[in-house]
């Protein structure tokens, strides 16, 4: 997992994150979007299950166009 530490800052926050690298000959990003989905409630805005604040939030970064569109296809029918 990578950090952001921005404790310096007056929110005192810190950002952490994890990128997911795939060959995707082995895996299709479709299918890392469903196993993402399963575990996440795009209608809980500020967080997953118990962990409810801002903080909890969860983003999908892309690196490509058609993954954006993949990714904002899934989150709609999720």
């Amino acid at each position: 997992m990578d950090r952001i530490d921005l404790r310096d800052k007056p929110d005192g926050i810190a950002l952490c994150f994890n990128k997911i690298e795939y060959n995707p000959r082995l895996i299709t990003f479709r299918q890392i979007l469903k196993v993402f989905w399963s575990t996440h409630d795009s209608r809980q805005v500020f967080g997953q299950g118990l962990d409810i604040r801002n903080q909890y939030r969860s983003i999908i970064f892309t690196n490509r166009t058609e993954e954006s569109r993949i990714a904002a296809v899934s989150k709609e029918t999720e």
